[in-house]
């Protein structure tokens, strides 16, 4: 349709809907069916076009940038995601608006999608304030794949703990609107369900990437972790962050830089010491007691509160440490196998694995009679060798946290909290 006459020219084309040529104005739309773009008030702020007849290119059309529209920032869909009730347990991220008006014919109407641009790091903080999870789900084409890489690479600076990301990659040929026509919802359902999780996805898309079958040489796998390394720079520091690390070095086969195994310690402390044979870390009494929490978690009950206060504000393995306390609050009879089953395709997975493999503490030295104890302790009297390892722990925790009072003491005033707690933690080592 033509537009109307009476419309001021220059804002028709200041908002994109006309283009000049030759000194005359024409309809950027023409013979095109019209999808409104909303920003996430439901506001109007640009419009995408499909060309009904003919093979007229390019076959999809967006408004351009405008003042009121910036296609970094505004994805298709969202507000009519944002109107349904609750919080969507997850996000669908497609290419294209029929995408998105197909899935929610189908009954998925937590789609959205970009603007004919890559999706951005602003697109993916933007959608993350909605929903913890994000599932990218792109074309089977190689265009479709490359989106989905870029995708990957956007999200890198916004994640961390908390926030999850999966890919779901469709058969070749295939889009979202194609695809749901031809398999229906449970289809559908059944593939989302199966979408990989960001660290599958980047480890197998690393080798692809650089034409690899496998990575079985120490070359290949060289290959990987230098191809890795910038990208990783990018994620926050965190347990996310060291889990990805953690996974590639299992890949190349050999320890990861600044990591021994176990949880990182204070330099200079006794839990972080070699022992004298072997050449191997100790494990850290924080190690032991995680891996005996695991093979054992009935022994959760035995935590004092304040103990288990300190566990999980340990800037070393509290947030770990609070989610498997948690979840056997909740399910106090649950067994290492569904601790192991509930932290699947989690960040958490390969720590869960690495900690609950008695292997790591089969060592000799001076320093590891306790934790050989506490393997030995897993089949016979658990209990108190937990209870040891605890209170060791426990005590541990206590003089860490107080040298870091007395240190920051010496440098700016305590808060009343702190210096109440230093004098408590004093009383007690004086004790």
């Amino acid at each position: 349709r033509n537009l109307p006459s009476d419309w001021p020219a220059t804002l028709l084309e200041e908002a994109g809907l006309t283009i000049r040529k030759d000194e005359r104005s024409y309809n950027r739309f023409r013979n095109r069916v019209m999808f409104p773009i909303r920003d996430r008030r439901g506001k109007i702020v640009g419009f995408g076009g499909r060309i009904l007849l003919g093979d007229e290119t390019p076959k999809y059309l967006n408004s351009p940038e405008t003042p009121v529209f910036k296609k970094h920032k505004e994805v298709y869909g969202l507000y009519e995601l944002l109107k349904s009730p609750g919080k969507p347990e997850n996000i669908i991220v497609v290419e294209g608006y029929m995408d998105v008006i197909a899935l929610a014919q189908y009954g998925f109407s937590n789609t959205v999608a970009t603007l004919g641009t890559a999706i951005s790091a602003q697109h993916v903080e933007l959608l993350f304030r909605f929903s913890n999870e994000l599932v990218f789900c792109f074309d089977g084409d190689r265009a479709g794949q490359e989106a989905a890489w870029k995708a990957l690479e956007a999200s890198l600076p916004v994640l961390r703990e908390g926030r999850s990301i999966k890919f779901l990659t469709l058969p070749e040929g295939q889009d979202p609107d194609s695809l749901i026509r031809t398999e229906g919802a449970e289809g559908f359902r059944g593939r989302l369900e199966k979408a990989q999780p960001f660290s599958r996805y980047f480890l197998k898309q690393l080798t692809v990437r650089l034409g690899f079958v496998t990575v079985a040489t120490a070359e290949q796998r060289s290959a990987v972790l230098s191809t890795a390394k910038p990208l990783l720079e990018k994620l926050p520091s965190g347990s996310f962050r060291e889990a990805i690390e953690q996974e590639l070095a299992n890949l190349a086969g050999q320890p990861q830089a600044g990591h021994t195994g176990s949880f990182k310690m204070p330099a200079g402390s006794r839990e972080n010491t070699v022992a004298h044979s072997g050449n191997r870390s100790v494990p850290s009494l924080l190690r032991t007691f995680l891996s005996l929490l695991l093979e054992k978690p009935g022994l959760a009950a035995l935590i004092p509160l304040e103990t288990r206060k300190r566990l999980e504000s340990n800037e070393k393995a509290g947030i770990l440490i609070g989610k498997i306390l948690a979840l056997l609050d909740d399910q106090p009879r649950l067994t290492l196998g569904g601790l192991r089953e509930h932290f699947r395709d989690m960040p958490e997975e390969s720590w869960i694995a690495r900690l609950s493999d008695r292997k790591a503490y089969l060592i000799s030295g001076d320093e590891t009679a306790t934790c050989l104890q506490a393997v030995k302790a897993i089949d016979e009297s658990a209990e108190s060798v937990f209870r040891e390892i605890l209170s060791r722990l426990d005590r541990q925790m206590r003089l860490e946290r107080l040298e870091m009072l007395i240190n920051k003491s010496a440098v700016e005033n305590l808060t009343t909290e702190e210096s109440q707690e230093m004098r408590k933690l004093t009383s007690w080592e004086l004790s």
